[in-house]
């Protein structure tokens, strides 16, 4: 099953502030609701992430590793991931992309543009795009609200 989910928000800050909070992948992965234990993973010549998501989607409760290889970034206004995931028991499965766009609005102002295709395997697809969607919407919002927190107090 693939969900696909492009949203937006603004950020009183400027671009290039931005750009380096969504670089320092250890601040950044703290704002993000359900990652923990993010590290980065030696792979010669590539820009390569682990971590574990624990979640709670429908009745599922879940704690996948994911992998996020970064394959394109082009300062300060788009950086470009792979995602590939599984659970312990392997009975759920996640890969897809992330695309971050980051683009001036007005003077001192960022457009964060945030576009995913993930495609979802195993028993968590049984539930359907509709909740899956959902608990995104509201990770994405949440995390929306803690990166304008970060840069605005920071």
């Amino acid at each position: 099953m693939l969900v696909s989910l492009k949203k937006s928000f603004e950020l009183p800050v400027p671009q290039e502030t931005v750009w380096a909070l969504i670089r320092d992948i250890e601040q950044l992965g703290r704002l993000v609701p359900g990652v923990v234990d993010l590290q980065v993973k030696e792979v010669e010549g590539e820009e390569v992430y682990v971590t574990r998501v624990l979640d709670k989607v429908g009745p599922f409760q879940l704690e996948m590793t994911v992998e996020i290889r970064i394959v394109e970034a082009i300062e300060p206004k788009l950086l470009d991931a792979q995602l590939s995931g599984f659970d312990r028991g392997r009975k759920n499965r996640l890969q897809g992309n992330l695309r971050v766009e980051l683009a001036p609005v007005e003077t001192g102002q960022t457009r964060v543009d945030f576009l995913t295709n993930i495609e979802v395997l195993g028993k968590l697809a049984s539930l359907g795009a509709s909740p899956i969607r959902r608990r995104t919407d509201q990770h994405f919002s949440e995390f929306a609200r803690r990166v304008e927190q970060c840069l605005v107090a920071g």
